[in-house]
């Protein structure tokens, strides 16, 4: 069985106490079949701090862009990041960006700002984004890409109602799923995701945060992408490894990983 975590931020795992180093993450996760891992950077500067290290690692793939929570603290260098995924061919989206008011709404007018300007690098150098959203601004989220050229990507860690589902799938995108999929008051989710066509599906952990059933309390991993698949795949009538196997496809197709 062959497994992708197509959202975690390895930067942000405890290296202290839960693992040796990148290298014990990697092996975890293969031994648990997770052979792919794609690394988000929510912060210029994150990524360069990562890159030359995690590039030795061909598992991991990268994507990057300012999350919203940072874009009052990191102003976006367009022509810094365009030049980074074009000297980095394993830079394979723009991500995690788009809005987040839960905690506030202050920093709102930079955040649309931040996102509207990384949604036309996407477009720009045809790359698929990596999308965050949650509660109330997701429709707003969504009008922007609605005005974009962005046509391809993913609602990461969706959380949403069907009407924001059925909107995402309209708009061209795929929905990540994780671990909140596999909570015990997740009911209502796991209702709109058996609305969504496997084939649109991506599985993701976003570690450290969220691990799922029966892992949850517990800082996540990359090899818990294992755990979602095992629970998710009895939702579409499948094996975990035909469901692996599908969700491992639709992560190359809109990638453009090569199998």
């Amino acid at each position: 069985m062959r497994i992708i975590d197509t959202h975690c931020h390895l930067n942000y795992l405890n290296y202290e106490t839960e693992h040796k180093d990148l290298a014990d993450v990697i092996t975890k996760a293969k031994n648990r079949g997770v052979e792919e891992i794609i690394h988000i950077s929510c912060m210029q500067k994150e990524y360069e701090e990562i890159k030359d290290q995690y590039l030795q690692f061909p598992e991991i793939y990268f994507a990057l862009g300012i999350h919203p929570s940072h874009a009052h603290e990191e102003k976006l260098d367009v022509a810094k990041m365009r030049q980074h995924f074009l000297e980095n061919k394993r830079l394979v989206a723009v991500g995690e960006i788009g809005l987040d008011t839960y905690w506030t709404k202050e920093h709102l007018e930079v955040q649309k700002e931040t996102f509207a300007q990384q949604l036309e690098l996407a477009a720009e150098l045809d790359l698929p984004v990596i999308i965050h959203t949650r509660g109330d601004i997701s429709p707003v989220t969504l009008d922007m890409i609605e005005s974009s050229k962005v046509r391809k990507g993913v609602i990461h860690c969706f959380t949403e109602n069907l009407e924001i589902a059925q909107r995402s799938l309209a708009l061209g995108f795929h929905i990540g799923v994780g671990g909140i999929a596999t909570f015990k008051n997740a009911t209502e989710l796991r209702e709109v995701l058996q609305q969504v066509p496997v084939e649109r599906i991506l599985t993701e952990t976003d570690a450290p945060y969220l691990a799922p059933v029966p892992n949850r309390g517990k800082e996540n991993q990359p090899a818990y992408t294992a755990d979602v698949v095992n629970y998710i795949a009895a939702m579409y009538g499948m094996t975990p490894e035909q469901f692996a196997a599908q969700t491992l496809a639709n992560a190359h197709q809109l990638f453009a990983i090569k199998d």
